[in-house]
């Protein structure tokens, strides 16, 4: 008898799907949604920080206003000051002492005069016309918009006669003494113009407007973007 061949059991293996596995497709949506997160936190803080800058400025107006004795007026990113008749402020003071020696000559013959000077010698600004103080994004204010200082004052507060010597043939007069009196207070104004007084009033003014105003804004650290693990 012929014998019948059992049937066999053959199963064909499905052929694989090109693409990628489940892990690596997760993997990729989140690294997207933290690129699409990283971009909303940096476009944020570009949008509101100057308004935030604008805001905490309005706190400051009456401080800055007692400083000035003056209107101010807080623009998205500066502080103006509206001009006045007659507005001064000295932010450095010094007191300088000052030895000048006069002499006076006739017919070979000459006189000499020593004065000695005691100044008190104040450098600031003059705000007649107003000025506008310049914010960074941080609310740090711009060293170029702090205006250029001067010598506001001179003031003499005690001179006297340190020696006087007569001459074989001239004799000092009355208009010797004012002249050395006049000689010493110019020496002492030119002291007072090169001693560095018109910087350092820049950098205090600087200062003092910075601490009328909220402290510096810290830009926050971005979040960190980690991938994760397939």
């Amino acid at each position: 008898m012929d014998q019948i061949a059992e049937p066999r059991d053959e199963r064909t293996e499905p052929a694989g799907r090109p693409g990628c596995s489940w892990p690596a497709a997760i993997a990729l949506i989140a690294i997207v949604a933290l690129l699409v997160l990283l971009a909303l936190f940096i476009f944020k803080g570009t949008i509101e920080a100057p308004g935030k800058v604008a805001r905490d400025l309005q706190s400051s107006i009456a401080k800055l206003g007692n400083l000035f004795g003056t209107e101010v007026k807080v623009d998205n990113q500066s502080v103006t000051l509206e001009s006045r008749e007659i507005m001064e402020l000295a932010t450095v003071q010094h007191r300088i002492v000052c030895v000048s020696k006069y002499t006076t000559k006739w017919a070979g013959s000459t006189a000499t005069i020593i004065v000695r000077g005691e100044y008190t010698a104040k450098a600031g600004f003059s705000l007649d016309k107003g000025t506008t103080f310049r914010l960074d994004d941080r609310g740090q204010v711009i060293e170029s918009s702090i205006p250029p200082a001067r010598i506001l004052s001179v003031t003499t507060e005690k001179q006297e006669i340190f020696h006087a010597a007569q001459g074989l043939l001239k004799t000092l007069e009355a208009r010797d003494y004012e002249e050395a009196y006049k000689q010493n207070r110019e020496q002492a104004m030119r002291e007072a113009a090169d001693m560095g007084m018109k910087d350092e009033a820049r950098a205090r003014l600087k200062e003092r407007v910075q601490d009328m105003l909220p402290a510096p804004m810290e830009k926050p650290a971005p979040p960190v973007l980690r991938a994760p693990s397939q």
